[in-house]
């Protein structure tokens, strides 16, 4: 009985005899290498299948580690390369917000992004108008060092739930204008004519900030 194994990079059993293809054509004989993708449908339907037939060593190459049983996952082989480590900051952003012991906290710090950073005091240090006015006079202006000297002994840590600042959601132009256009609001607010239009043809897609009453129009004779 051969072996089941999931990688993410099939270059290091591309030796010996292998065959490698999309599809298996014939069954798996021994001292073949059998390469081919691992199916996102039934994946561990699949797998289970192939353990009993395989004569040497199959190779599914896939980006993921699909769902299957437990017992299931020990008779196979996880290729080092689909055991990449989170790539997340959550531990990095509870220490700038909540650890009250700033000079721990501050090497977590130093890992978040600056952008990152700056959104976190924004969204979450508000009334705090010491600090936005400090982050107001160091952002873009001056290294980042100081950005992560802010959020960490400028931040006044507590174990309140942190959030994000919400992303404004685009304006939509009227009917008038194509979805590409990327000047039509300053068309809009600089012209009666298409403000006029927009009013008598489809008013309810005026921008909330145009009024509704009709305009007068001046022409050159």
């Amino acid at each position: 009985m051969g072996v089941v194994i999931l990688t993410a990079d099939p270059s290091p059993f591309r030796e010996g005899d292998y065959v490698e293809a999309v599809g298996i054509a014939c069954p798996p004989t021994t001292n073949t290498t059998f390469i081919f993708p691992l199916s996102t449908v039934k994946a561990d339907r699949d797998i289970e299948r192939w353990l009993d037939l395989v004569g040497y060593r199959m190779v599914l190459v896939t980006n993921k580690v699909p769902k299957m049983k437990a017992d299931l996952k020990e008779r196979i082989i996880i290729h080092r390369s689909l055991n990449k480590p989170e790539q997340g900051f959550s531990r990095e952003y509870s220490a700038m917000m909540k650890w009250r012991d700033r000079h721990r906290a501050k090497p977590m710090v130093k890992r978040i992004p600056a952008p990152v950073a700056v959104a976190l005091m924004v969204a979450n240090r508000k009334e705090d108008m010491r600090l936005q006015r400090l982050l107001a006079d160091v952002n873009f202006t001056l290294p980042t060092s100081y950005i992560t000297a802010l959020a960490t002994y400028g931040v006044e840590p507590n174990n309140d739930r942190y959030t994000w600042a919400k992303k404004a959601k685009a304006a939509v132009p009227p009917s008038q204008f194509r979805e590409s256009d990327e000047y039509w609001e300053l068309i809009v607010k600089t012209s009666p004519k298409v403000r006029n239009e927009i009013r008598a043809v489809n008013p309810e897609e005026a921008p909330k900030t145009m009024k509704k009453r009709k305009e007068r129009v001046h022409s050159w004779v």
